[in-house]
């Protein structure tokens, strides 16, 4: 599979968030469990989902390093944040979008759509404007799609 970068305009978007330090062997792990909370968070408070979930990744994470990561849920309404769920909304603008499928969603294979992405914006004289977004639009362990995304300016 050659890896496509294509430009995007992203609107802002509310989330639902929780973020966490893990090690890429418990990275699966945090991500269900940060969702099935998101999803109650919502739900709970009477709000809706309103797009795929999303992870941003603050920092590296593999064998050795433990990000952090930032689980996120897209979501609509009006909301009292809770323990260690917080709302924000984030910014929106011109991205550079890798959509991946299949043996590119699963560490390590999935650093060459991060590394696609990141060429990409400075191949093209721009700089990146925040940490990349990975956009869960199918499960990886299902061969995805998932969407690397990444903010530029």
């Amino acid at each position: 599979m050659e890896l496509q970068v294509e430009e995007r305009a992203l609107a802002p978007q509310q989330v639902a968030s929780i973020t966490g330090h893990v090690l890429v062997k418990d990275l699966d792990d945090f991500i269900g469990r940060s969702l099935e909370r998101l999803h109650a968070f919502t739900t709970g408070q009477g709000g809706r989902v309103s797009g795929a979930p999303l992870g941003i990744y603050h920092g590296q994470i593999n064998h050795e390093d433990d990000g952090p990561i930032e689980v996120c849920l897209p979501v609509e309404g009006s909301f009292r944040t809770s323990g260690d769920v917080a709302i924000r909304e984030l910014p929106g603008g011109r991205a550079a979008v890798v959509a991946i499928r299949d043996e590119y969603c699963s560490f390590p294979k999935i650093l060459e759509a991060y590394e696609a992405g990141y060429d990409w914006i400075a191949g093209h004289g721009y700089r990146h404007a925040e940490p990349p977004r990975e956009v869960w639009i199918g499960a990886a362990e299902s061969g995805g799609p998932i969407d690397i995304v990444w903010l530029f300016e």
